[in-house]
């Protein structure tokens, strides 16, 4: 039987939304200073954008959401983009 938790509130889904955004953003300009200092060639910064993004993205959202004390059931994390969406509409 699950404890009954309280769920996070509006300021918690906005934690969690600037948290993904700069964490994808600071991965993007590291790898473009990567490539711009030589260290990797464009190719290898493309390919470096298209593998490890999204592995930023979802180990950023892991974090955040233990963090912030999302709940880690499947469901609870649906609700979680449908609010994300919700907000993004408005």
């Amino acid at each position: 039987m699950r404890t009954s938790e309280p769920t996070p509130g509006p300021d918690a889904d906005a934690a969690f939304t600037s948290g993904l955004a700069t964490a994808v953003v600071l991965a993007v300009l590291a790898i473009a200073l990567a490539v711009r200092s030589g260290s990797v060639t464009l190719l290898s910064g493309v390919v470096l954008v298209l593998v490890v993004l999204p592995a930023v993205f979802v180990v950023t959202s892991c974090v955040l959401a233990v963090w912030l004390g999302y709940d880690p059931d499947v469901v609870d994390a649906y609700e979680l983009t449908q609010s994300l969406r919700e907000q993004a509409e408005e």
